[in-house]
């Protein structure tokens, strides 16, 4: 994700105090780690409740890694709870 974030926006340091942290969600079934704003994080705890569902608005990245695999990457800049 900092490799997309140098090319297209700047500094990829910057991520670095946007984006300590990643939450897990379960989606379909499957466990899913998402990095999420620390902005969010507070409020995502206080408003979330385990086991119910919620919408995620994410931003996507995508970048080639080593070898040429093509990474996907979301990372949550806002969420609604239902």
């Amino acid at each position: 994700m900092k490799n997309v974030f140098k090319l297209f926006v700047g500094n990829p340091e910057q991520l670095n105090e946007m984006l300590k942290n990643e939450v897990l969600f379960e989606i379909d079934g499957q466990e899913i780690w998402f990095p999420i704003q620390l902005k969010l994080e507070y409020s995502l705890k206080d408003e979330v409740v385990r086991g119910k569902i919620i919408t995620l608005y994410c931003l996507f990245l995508n970048e080639y890694a080593e070898f040429k695999t093509l990474r996907y990457t979301f990372f949550i800049s806002e969420f609604k709870t239902e």
